[in-house]
């Protein structure tokens, strides 16, 4: 998937700033990690839940994940943010939205920590 600077594919290489975590820890315990290149995050998640993936560097936890995943303490923190058309104001306040439908990605974490958070907001995937 396509998650820069954080995580990416160019070139068929493995960049941005979660592979150097990933080439710190594979040094650490001295075992090549291989990366597995997926279309998207569902897919990746679904590699995981077939054992045919070890890890996801960049999972966030959610209630679901933790019935076949195993976390570690976060090592990076990603704010989440609202995009819009240049053409309206600054949005201060999530809670002015409730009216608007939020179009996010599926299998994302962000959508179980805004249904959490903000049980009211509509949400399409």
């Amino acid at each position: 998937s396509k998650w820069e600077p954080y995580e990416y594919i160019k070139d068929y290489k493995y960049m941005g700033l979660t592979s150097e975590y990933v080439k710190y820890i594979s040094k650490i315990i001295n075992i090549p990690i291989n990366i597995v290149h997926t279309p998207s995050f569902k897919v990746s998640l679904n590699l995981i839940k077939q054992k045919k993936c070890d890890f996801l560097p960049s999972a966030a936890i959610t209630i679901d994940r933790l019935n076949y995943l195993n976390f570690t303490k976060p090592y990076i923190h990603i704010p989440l943010v609202v995009a819009t058309s240049t053409k309206k104001t600054a949005i201060s306040n999530i809670n002015y939205l409730k009216e608007h439908t939020f179009a996010m990605v599926e299998g994302y974490a962000s959508i179980d920590i805004l249904k959490q958070t903000h049980p009211s907001l509509k949400i399409k995937t």
